[in-house]
């Protein structure tokens, strides 16, 4: 289910009404699939790393650009993930001791390292969210977890607290990632002179049929969330279309 966000009144250098965010099922999918992949959520081995098996691992291995596995002492191999290329280097461009003991012992439960003590694995370079990855990150998670792709909570973007007393999240009709682009861009005159930070704006006052109470998401004091119990999608494609200006 794709969805936008809305300021809930002036702030920030936004106007009421504006939207704020707008997140395709693939970015909500991938937002969950992080957060159920966070490697803090997993117990370290007995040499302080995390698991080769875990499900940390196996979403960094589609995700990342690059797989690091140590080698020896000093040398590191690099793996391109999508073509399988390899790289062996070392010094200087890798101080492979100083680099592990920095990531194991500052960052400490956060480090991503993983494997083995000498036989280290890690990742980095890019990172690639595309349709077909985030899939096969969920793959992954309905294969090692009782999480489906299709609950109710992975439909939904994560937020906060404080957020929902700020700003009004609402279902809507699907848009694709240029779509999204564009509902979130700027406003700008023909010089290129910022105007608003959003050239998408709604009156959500107006909208009763697709909002819940409109005291409750002007009172600041409460968190509302109405995306689990709406029935009707906004087609914000449409209602977009004639309201690109303030």
């Amino acid at each position: 289910m794709t969805e936008i966000v809305l300021k809930v009144d002036p702030g920030a250098g936004y106007v009421d009404g504006d939207i704020i965010e707008a997140f395709t099922d693939r970015q909500i999918l991938h937002v969950h699939s992080e957060h159920l992949g966070d490697t803090r959520k997993f117990s370290f081995n007995g040499h302080g790393l995390n698991n080769i098996t875990d499900l940390s691992k196996k979403i960094k291995d589609v995700y990342f650009e690059y797989r690091f596995e140590r080698v020896n002492k000093t040398q590191v191999k690099r793996i391109n993930l999508t073509t399988l290329e390899e790289e062996i280097f070392g010094e200087p461009d890798i101080y492979v001791e100083q680099y592990i003991k920095y990531h194991t012992n500052s960052l400490g439960l956060r480090h991503q390292i993983f494997g083995t003590r000498d036989n280290e694995i890690w990742y980095g370079g890019g990172q690639d969210f595309s349709d077909t990855n985030v899939n096969a990150v969920w793959n992954h998670i309905e294969t090692d977890t009782v999480n489906v792709r299709t609950d109710e909570e992975f439909t939904i973007y994560p937020i906060g607290v404080q957020d929902s007393k700020s700003h009004l999240l609402i279902p809507t009709t699907t848009f694709t990632d240029a779509d999204a682009a564009d509902l979130i861009l700027p406003k700008t005159s023909g010089n290129g002179d910022l105007l608003n930070k959003r050239k998408h704006h709604l009156t959500w006052q107006t909208m009763d049929e697709f909002i819940g109470n409109k005291t409750d998401i002007q009172n600041k004091n409460i968190s509302v969330d109405y995306r689990k119990n709406s029935t009707k999608l906004l087609p914000i494609l449409d209602y977009t279309l004639h309201k690109k200006t303030k």
